[in-house]
C-alpha cells in the first residue's frame, strides 16, 4: 500500500514537472523561436515595412532598438532630439507607426527590426520650407544617412549603458512582461551587444575611409571584404542609391548598378539579399516577385514645377545635336552601355573597388551561400553606365557618386563645379534642377567636399563648351524626361 501510495506521489510529482516543463517550454519557443512576419497586401506597404528575410541573421530587438536614443542620446547627432527617435538619420515616421519607413519588424520569438527596400529607395522633395514632403517610393532617397545609423549603434553598443541594468527601466516604460524581462536580462541584451560588436568589427575599415553621407552606401566594400573574402586595400565604393523607375527599360539594356556589374533586376535583388544577411528559407519569394513585377512598370514621376514648353522644344533639338541622346535616350541602341572609365573620366574609386578577384570570390561564395544555380552574380565592366535620364530631375545630386549637386552645375567646365557644398537637405531648386545645397538650412546636413578620395565631381565634360542659352534650354528639356 505504500509502495502504491508512493508510486501515485511520484507519478503527481512527474506530471507537475512535465506540465512545468512543457510550459516553460512553450515560453521559450513563444520568447525567441516563434516566427510571424507581417503580410502585405498593398505592394507600397511592403516595400515601405515588408521583410527581405534578413530578421533571422542580422534582426535587432525592436524593444531594445526603441529605447536605444532615449538611452544613448548622447551619441545622436549633435542637436538631435532623442524624442524624435531615429528621424536624426533621415528616417520619416507615418502617423501612429512606431517604426519608420524604412524599417520592418517580425516576430521571431520577440519582435526584431531590420531595413527594408524604403530605406534606401524613397524619394522626397519640398518645395517651400513649410511644406510637408512629397515622397516617390522607387527614388533615391537623399536623407538616409546609413552609415551614421549604424555606427550609432556601434557607439551604443560600446558604451556601459548597454546593459540591462539601464534598458530594461526604459523598456517597461513601453510595456515588457516577467518573463520576458528575463529573457531580455540573461539571454537578448548580452547577445544583442555581442552581435552588434561582431558586425562592427566586420566593417572597421570604413572608419578609415571617408563618410559616405546620406543618400550614398558602402555595401560594396563589405561584398568586397566579408563575402568575397579579398584584402583590405583602402577601396572606396560610396556611389548614390540608384532610382528604381522603369526597371522593365533597364532589363532591356541589362546594365544594373552605377559599373553595369549585374545584368538582371533578380540577380541585383539577389545581391540586396546577400548584402543585407538574408536566412535563405526565410527569403520571402512570393512578395520579392510581386515587388520585382511592380519596379517593372512602374512609372517616372512627372516634374512637378511649371515647364516653359517653347524653351524645351529647343532643347531638345541641343539634347540631339549635342549627342546626349546618343548616350542617354530611351529607345536608343547606344543608351545604357558602360562608358570606358578613361572615356567618361569622372571619379574612378567605385570603379577600381571591384576587381577581377572581387568577382570571382563573390560569385563563388554566394552561390555556396544560397545555392542559386547562377553561375556568376556580378562581373567586372570597363567603367561606368550611361544611364536613363526618366526623372532626372529627382536624382540630384548627379555623376555616380553624388559629387555635383544640380544639372547646371554638371554642364559646368570641372573645374567651375562646386569644390564644397551640402546634401541631404530636401528643399528643391527648380531654376538649378536640384535640392537647395548652400545657405544656412542646407549647412546644417553633411558637409560634401570634392577633394576627399571618391568623392571627385570631374570628368563628363559633356556639354560644358555649349552657349550659356542652350544649356538653359537643354536643363529645360531635361525636366521633361
Amino acid at each position: 500500500m505504500a509502495a502504491s501510495r508512493k508510486r501515485r506521489i511520484l507519478l503527481g510529482i512527474l506530471g507537475v514537472v512535465v506540465v512545468l516543463g512543457a510550459g516553460l517550454g512553450y515560453l521559450v519557443w513563444d520568447g525567441l523561436f516563434r516566427r510571424e512576419a507581417p503580410r502585405f497586401d498593398d505592394i507600397r506597404e511592403f516595400m515601405k515595412y515588408g521583410s527581405v528575410g534578413q530578421e533571422v541573421t542580422a534582426g535587432i530587438p525592436f524593444k531594445v532598438w526603441q529605447v536605444l536614443p532615449e538611452v544613448c542620446a548622447d551619441k545622436l547627432p549633435a542637436g538631435a532630439d532623442p524624442a524624435k527617435g531615429y528621424a536624426a538619420f533621415g528616417f520619416v515616421y507615418e502617423d501612429g507607426k512606431d517604426i519608420p519607413i524604412g524599417i520592418t519588424k517580425s516576430r521571431i520569438g520577440f519582435d526584431r527590426i531590420s531595413l527594408s527596400c524604403a530605406a534606401c529607395h524613397n524619394s522626397h522633395y519640398r518645395a517651400r520650407p513649410e511644406d510637408a514632403p512629397t515622397y516617390f517610393l522607387s527614388g533615391t532617397d537623399t536623407s538616409f544617412y546609413g552609415q551614421r545609423y549604424f555606427n550609432f549603434l556601434f557607439a551604443c553598443a560600446n558604451d556601459a549603458r548597454f546593459a540591462p541594468a539601464t534598458l530594461l527601466p526604459a523598456m517597461e516604460k513601453h510595456g515588457l512582461g516577467t518573463f520576458e524581462s528575463l529573457l531580455f536580462r540573461f539571454l537578448i541584451i548580452p547577445k544583442m551587444k555581442d552581435e552588434l560588436l561582431k558586425v562592427e568589427k566586420r566593417l572597421s575599415w570604413w572608419y578609415d575611409l571617408p563618410e559616405a553621407g546620406p543618400g550614398r552606401w558602402i555595401a560594396f566594400n563589405d561584398l568586397k571584404y566579408h563575402f568575397a573574402k579579398q584584402p583590405r586595400d583602402g577601396s572606396i565604393g560610396n556611389p548614390d542609391i540608384p532610382t528604381m523607375f522603369n526597371l522593365q527599360l533597364r532589363e532591356n539594356i541589362k546594365t544594373y548598378h552605377w559599373d553595369g556589374f549585374t545584368d538582371s533586376l533578380d540577380k541585383a535583388m539577389q545581391n540586396a539579399a546577400v548584402g543585407a544577411g538574408a536566412d535563405e528559407p526565410a527569403i520571402p519569394r512570393d512578395d520579392l516577385n510581386r515587388l520585382r513585377d511592380w519596379w517593372l512598370t512602374q512609372p517616372a514621376p512627372p516634374y512637378p514645377f511649371p515647364v516653359d514648353q517653347t524653351l524645351a522644344a529647343q532643347g531638345k533639338q541641343v539634347w540631339e545635336a549635342a549627342g546626349c541622346a546618343g548616350c542617354h535616350a530611351i529607345g536608343r541602341p547606344t543608351a545604357g552601355r558602360v562608358i570606358p572609365i578613361e572615356e567618361i573620366g569622372t571619379d574612378r574609386h567605385r570603379y577600381d573597388l571591384i576587381t577581377p578577384g572581387t568577382v570571382e570570390g563573390y560569385n563563388r561564395e554566394a552561390k555556396a551561400m544560397y545555392g542559386w544555380p547562377q553561375a556568376w552574380f556580378i562581373r567586372k565592366t570597363e567603367g561606368y553606365v550611361a544611364v536613363l535620364l526618366d526623372a532626372v530631375w529627382l536624382r540630384a545630386p548627379y555623376l555616380h557618386n553624388g559629387s555635383v549637386p544640380t544639372l547646371a552645375d554638371l554642364l559646368k567646365p570641372p573645374a567651375e563645379r562646386p569644390a564644397v557644398f551640402y546634401r541631404g537637405y530636401d528643399l528643391y531648386d527648380p531654376v538649378h534642377v536640384g535640392y537647395v545645397s548652400t545657405g544656412p538650412e542646407a549647412e546644417k546636413q553633411f558637409r560634401y567636399d570634392t577633394a576627399l578620395p571618391g568623392n571627385g565631381n570631374q570628368g563628363h565634360a559633356y556639354g560644358v563648351d555649349l552657349p550659356a542659352e542652350e544649356k538653359t534650354a537643354l536643363i529645360e528639356y531635361l525636366k521633361t524626361l
